[in-house]
């Protein structure tokens, strides 16, 4: 995050002024003036804050240079220091918007949620047309597992920008945790409506086609999936137990097979090849990998 410009501009001025009539003085104002230039251009923070901790200790410390130690503190990760300076422009006009970011970044760094839920709110209410606070907020809200607040914001992030596919993703998830699975799906259909070849929207999907049992959908997506070279074990799985469901057993038991050989094990997927090897009236085989289920199951 560089400064602008105007911001350099101001500090130079306000050190030249204070150092006018001197003529050696100003040429170590320059000098200084310089410093401070190139650090803040190439993000050199450390020596930001010193180079400011020196300049207040010589009596020569402005608003602007206490606004760019904030910015270095909180840019060299010194988060509690940082959080200090930075509420000092929590009403200012001109940088408040940016200090709070900063202070929600901090408070979200230091496990302190509900701060940053009151930072955000803040920023949400100031600039009700930008999806970005909404979105940041049911985030903190997901972290603390306060799913239905989360969801809201997610929603109104979607209002506001319906465009953003991580809006769209995330929303499906909340809602899929909360057991809204329909309702996920109805998000979820109006992504891939706008993006139809949205591999993230659709391995979604065929989780939840999966928990709604709508096997037939499963398969078409993930067979979508499999097609565009995505064998995700978690996708392969619901697609052989999705055709375990629908009576193609030996597509089943070729995709578990497939699982099997790469060292994909599991209860599940031991469950379902023993009852396919059962339907094949195979009852020894099925009887091991009943054996394998349960095994798997308490270890």
């Amino acid at each position: 995050m560089k400064a602008s410009l105007w911001h350099l501009m101001i500090v130079f001025c306000l050190l030249s002024i204070r150092l006018s009539g001197n003529e050696p003085i100003q040429q170590s104002a320059q000098h200084v003036q310089e410093q401070l230039a190139g650090m803040l251009e190439t993000d050199n923070h450390l020596g930001v804050i010193t180079l400011i901790d020196s300049l207040r200790n010589a009596g020569e410390y402005t608003q602007e240079l206490s606004w760019q130690y904030a910015r270095s503190l909180f840019q060299s990760a010194r988060y509690d220091q940082a959080k200090d300076s930075l509420l000092k422009f929590e009403m200012d006009p001109m940088r408040s918007t940016q200090a709070k970011n900063m202070l929600v970044t901090i408070a979200i760094q230091q496990r302190r949620e509900m701060e940053a839920v009151r930072h955000l709110i803040q920023l949400r209410d100031r600039y009700p047309e930008n999806p970005v606070y909404p979105h940041r907020l049911a985030r903190v809200f997901v972290s603390i597992n306060q799913l239905p607040a989360a969801e809201g914001q997610l929603a109104l992030a979607n209002r506001l920008d319906t465009l953003n596919q991580a809006v769209i993703a995330e929303w499906a998830d909340v809602l899929l945790k909360m057991d809204a699975a329909r309702r996920a799906l109805g998000i979820l259909e109006r992504g891939l409506r706008m993006s139809p070849e949205n591999i993230g929207f659709r391995r979604q999907k065929a989780v939840i086609d999966f928990r709604l049992q709508r096997y037939d959908q499963v398969i078409r997506n993930v067979g979508f999936l499999t097609e565009k070279g995505d064998t995700t074990p978690q996708i392969v799985k619901i697609l052989a137990f999705s055709y375990f469901h629908t009576g193609a057993l030996d597509k089943s038991e070729q995709w578990i097979t497939y699982l099997l050989d790469n060292e994909f094990n599991g209860e599940d997927i031991f469950y379902y090849k023993a009852r396919i090897m059962s339907a094949k009236g195979e009852k020894e085989a099925a009887q091991d990998y009943y054996r394998l289920a349960v095994h798997y199951c308490l270890s």
